[in-house]
């Protein structure tokens, strides 16, 4: 996407929004969301099958899984105590 698109930074926002989440623990579903949207939209924009509309694609609904999925939040527990020792979840707000 970014090759193709480097001035769409929609996708790469939506990674930034779900690793900030990750790192800091602190959750708001209108910033998950509006991450997810905006991805998304940008997968529109690029119009037919490509790699690029499948990359914006993908960034949408990882953010946006990790926010529906306990799972995730497990997942990203385990991956916050790998980065940063000692983090837990906080929680949402």
């Amino acid at each position: 996407m970014e090759e193709k698109y480097p001035k769409d930074l929609r996708p790469r926002k939506a990674l930034e929004t779900l690793k900030k989440w990750i790192d800091t623990g602190v959750f708001k579903m209108a910033v998950i969301r509006k991450a997810s949207l905006d991805a998304h939209s940008a997968a529109r924009e690029v119009g037919g099958d490509s790699p690029a509309r499948s990359a914006a694609r993908s960034c949408g609904q990882a953010v946006a899984a990790c926010a529906c999925s306990p799972a995730c939040l497990w997942f990203c527990n385990l991956c916050s105590a790998g980065n940063s020792p000692g983090h837990q979840f906080n929680g949402c707000s």
